[in-house]
């Protein structure tokens, strides 16, 4: 009978390609030498498929990225400026200019962090227009196609991006 031992290293990486919790990759890689090494070897791979297969498709991904790097830039500015409140977003505008949806970014970990923690967010909101949608009788799992769940998830990191701008420079129109 074959074992997990007897897998060729390309089954392993497959395996680790595959999953989808950054919990459940860390258990694989603590309690796995084999899949240790194979992690050690192709880490930048492996969490960015990892990534893909939490947060959905190439587009939800750059997404989530654009909206982190504009949150970052977000941060820099106080509430209010002392002389002229419009400043602030002549300036972030200009700051935010070159940072597009670039499918290519490869996230740092603190930014991965971030994304998993926003993809679990995304993935309840997901189940929850599911089943206003499609299934009313599911509460756990989605029923969208990948196509459907990437697009909804890509939708909804470009909402989170729009709602975070009133809420910031709505303080620097009533100042």
């Amino acid at each position: 009978m074959s074992t997990i031992h007897d897998l060729p290293v390309e089954m392993l990486d497959e395996i680790l390609m595959a999953i989808e919790d950054l919990a459940a990759l860390e258990g694989a890689v603590l309690s796995y030498r084999r899949f240790y090494n194979i992690y050690k070897a192709r880490k930048d791979v492996i969490m960015r498929r990892l990534l893909r297969n939490a947060l959905g498709g190439d587009d939800a991904i750059a997404a989530l990225l654009r909206m982190i790097y504009i949150e970052a830039v977000l941060r820099n500015y106080p509430p209010t400026h002392p002389t002229n409140p419009s400043w602030h977003v002549d300036h972030f505008l200009v700051d935010i200019k070159p940072l597009k949806e670039d499918k290519k970014n490869t996230p740092t970990a603190s930014e991965y962090a971030i994304c998993f923690e926003r993809a679990r967010i995304c993935q309840r909101l997901e189940v929850l227009y599911s089943r206003s949608m499609k299934d009313r009788h599911t509460d756990t799992a989605s029923r969208l196609s990948l196509e459907e769940s990437d697009r909804f998830r890509a939708a909804v990191y470009r909402l989170w991006l729009l709602g975070m701008y009133p809420s910031h420079f709505l303080l620097f129109s009533l100042a």
